[in-house]
């Protein structure tokens, strides 16, 4: 540079100098417009500049040379970029930046836990932008997706589903919500009986639970079709009345969700079976039993008699006559059409009678004697005994003793009836005696066949002979018809000695084929 000057008097003078004169900055940046919450950059492209200063338009600055800032709020600022050469040349430039609105995404759900019979989950957009629009994407979490706003779902199987809500805004800002819906599984209601089809006398229906469930415990409530109710994993019922219920069970999952069965069991009328009898004891003799049935609770029933003696009777009522003394159980068995039964039974008693009795005594006796007669003795059993053309002396035993009537009278009888120590009665025994005059005490009485016994009287030998031609047996009586000397078989002749008989009148029975003939003779010692 150069300098003249030139004063009044025209005198001039010269000065030059060399001077630098240094180029300005050009300041210049881009940027990328960011959504809010993200950094936006900014990449400085000045030249000529060594320092920069940036503001960032809401009271944010930095001296980076190119930074990195995020901005609290969406909007639009207005950003400056100052630069300086080392000269101290400086310049600046702005430009406006937007922070874009980032969306909020937010959704509801009509109910999060369902069971899957009947499951609709309906999900509703509830997501918000400050500004501009957004479009929306829903992931189900069974593969299915959807852009409207409320999207229904039915799940096809129980599990727990992730739904996903992701919002885009248009210029590209995007949020997203994510929750869990569970589908809980349906419990399978089912049970068994043990018998459908009851009797009413003695019945029980036993319930027991078979439901299941995939997942989780249940809870179960019977309901037994007579307005009762009860809880448990199986139940016990007692009907009051016959009839046909229908029993339910509903068994609901912890979860809430529910499944319900019903079945029928029937209740059918039982006989209460009983009878009578005209009398449970009785003797053998001319025993009759009638067994009447009075059975209840039915009108139409079977009957089976099984009368203890191995026969069976299948008509209403039944009678039997035994054969044997003993005890007989009768039982009844009664059933309906339905297969209900019942039974009853009551003992029979069969008193034996006395067996049939056998008198013994003398049958050849003088008139006006006492003779002594007897049959077998049995415990606790009495006698009664009856004489014709005699008088019984003592009666009541088994032993008695008769007197029997005076001459002219030739004949008499005897007849007693045993009666048991259980009260029944025996068959009469009947006994014939022939009376003769005392004063004939040495002669012979033949009856069916010729006889003779000597010495008469006799001391310690007698002899007995018969014209029979057959063996005959002999039995020796005393005045009270007990037998001194027993069942002797000879044929013709017999001498008997050394018999130590007392001296007395004795009675001789001599039986052959031919019939009885007796005999009378004195011993004399």
């Amino acid at each position: 540079m150069k300098l003249t000057v030139t004063n009044s008097n025209n005198c001039t003078d010269v000065i030059t100098k060399q001077v630098t004169v240094y180029a300005n900055p050009v300041a210049n940046f881009t940027f990328v417009e960011r959504c809010k919450g993200l950094a936006t950059s900014f990449t400085n492209t000045s030249s000529g500049a060594n320092d920069v200063y940036w503001q960032f338009g809401d009271g944010g600055s930095s001296n980076s040379l190119n930074p990195n800032y995020t901005y609290t709020n969406s909007g639009q600022y207005n950003v400056t970029l100052s630069v300086e050469t080392i000269y101290g040349c400086a310049n600046s430039v702005s430009k406006l930046v937007n922070v874009f609105a980032l969306p909020k995404a937010a959704f509801s759900i009509n109910d999060d836990r369902q069971c899957i019979t009947g499951n609709t989950f309906n999900y509703t957009d509830n997501s918000t932008i400050s500004s501009g629009s957004y479009t929306r994407m829903w992931t189900l979490g069974d593969g299915s997706t959807s852009t409207i706003a409320t999207p229904s779902k039915t799940y096809a199987s129980a599990a727990t589903y992730n739904v996903k809500l992701v919002v885009t805004s248009n210029n590209g800002c995007k949020d997203s919500s994510s929750a869990p819906v569970m589908v809980y599984p349906k419990p399978t209601a089912n049970f068994n009986i043990n018998s459908a089809v009851q009797c009413f006398k003695g019945h029980q229906f036993n319930f027991t639970d078979a439901s299941s469930i995939s997942d989780g415990s249940l809870f179960r409530l019977w309901n037994f079709g007579d307005g009762s109710t009860s809880g448990g994993i199986n139940a016990v019922k007692n009907y009051d009345a016959i009839g046909t219920y229908t029993v339910s069970l509903t068994v609901t999952s912890d979860f809430g969700c529910s499944d319900n069965i019903s079945k029928t069991v029937t209740l059918n009328e039982s006989p209460s079976a009983s009878f009578t009898t005209n009398d449970e004891i009785q003797c053998q003799n001319g025993n009759m039993f009638t067994f009447t049935n009075t059975t209840s609770g039915v009108t139409t029933f079977n009957s089976t008699w099984t009368l203890g003696d191995g026969t069976t009777i299948t008509t209403k009522d039944a009678a039997r006559t035994y054969t044997t003394a003993g005890n007989y159980t009768v039982k009844l068995v009664v059933s309906t059409s339905a297969g209900c039964k019942d039974s009853a039974y009551y003992t029979m008693r069969v008193l034996a009678n006395p067996v049939n009795a056998v008198i013994t005594g003398p049958t050849n006796i003088p008139n006006e004697s006492i003779q002594t007669y007897s049959v077998p003795y049995n415990a606790g059993s009495s006698y009664n005994w009856v004489a014709v053309n005699g008088a019984v002396l003592s009666n009541g035993a088994n032993t008695v003793q008769v007197k029997w009537n005076a001459k002219p009278t030739t004949t008499g009888s005897l007849t007693v009836i045993e009666k048991g120590a259980n009260g029944c009665i025996g068959n009469p025994a009947n006994y014939n005696v022939t009376l003769y005059d005392a004063a004939t005490v040495n002669s012979i009485k033949r009856n069916a066949f010729a006889a003779n016994i000597y010495p008469n009287p006799a001391k310690d030998v007698f002899t007995v002979e018969v014209n029979t031609g057959d063996n005959v047996i002999m039995t020796v009586y005393d005045q009270l018809g007990k037998a001194v000397i027993s069942n002797v078989e000879f044929n013709n002749k017999i001498t008997i000695s050394n018999h130590y008989l007392a001296s007395g009148i004795y009675n001789i029975k001599l039986s052959s084929k031919q019939g009885i003939t007796m005999l009378r003779f004195e011993v004399s010692n």
